[in-house]
């Protein structure tokens, strides 16, 4: 190899490598590596991440779909968690509709009320953005995602796959408010974090 040629291949390699470095330090690839900033919308609520995840009491209230869409919605959700509904652990029976993985990593699962068929939206965080929340509550969160995938499979990014099937859903109450949710329920309630899922057979491609 010539003088020159050598002395290219080595100004190459450093224009690379500068160029990776700049691109591993921008703000998008901090975020990835971090795990911080999943996501946007009261996100510290969405996963028991915020400083008022202690007052949330864990025993579930058994309810359903129905009732919980009825609850009333307040005028704007604040960025603290609001009492009451949101420090309120739910749990229903409901029939699963379809599921998808969102850009932030949230497992969105819709379900319906068997009786009404009033819809319901239901959110498995991801693991890299729970890791704030306290030893109590993450192991519930990993474990009740897991319990869908291990029934239904892996959900695709970007697209809905049909389930069916009844299962027993416990979670958190949750107030969503402008997230453009199709099948969000007329208040915005939603269970988000799910903590705890349970169902004997999951069929996909019917909802």
């Amino acid at each position: 190899m010539g003088r020159s040629t050598a002395l290219g291949a080595v100004l190459a390699c450093t224009a690379f490598a500068a160029v990776y470095a700049a691109a591993a330090n921008t703000p998008a690839a901090r975020t990835a590596s971090s795990g911080a900033g999943c996501g946007s919308g009261r996100w510290q609520v969405k996963t028991m991440t915020d400083a008022a995840a202690a007052s949330v009491n864990l025993s579930p209230r058994t309810t359903t779909v129905a009732e919980l869409r009825r609850l009333p919605a307040p005028k704007s959700p604040r960025r603290t968690r609001i009492k009451g509904v949101e420090t309120t652990t739910y749990r229903v029976a409901a029939r699963l509709v379809k599921m998808g993985l969102e850009r932030d990593g949230d497992v969105l699962l819709v379900v319906v009320d068997p009786k009404t068929h009033g819809k319901l939206v239901v959110e498995f965080p991801a693991s890299a953005c729970i890791r704030g929340a306290s030893n109590k509550v993450q192991p519930l969160m990993r474990n009740a995602r897991a319990a869908l995938v291990a029934a239904c499979g892996a959900p695709d990014r970007g697209s809905f796959t049909r389930v069916g099937g009844q299962a027993t859903i416990t979670g958190v109450g949750f107030f969503e408010s402008g997230d453009g949710v199709s099948d969000a329920a007329p208040n915005g309630i939603e269970l988000h974090p799910v903590l705890g899922f349970r169902m004997t057979e999951c069929s996909l491609g019917a909802g």
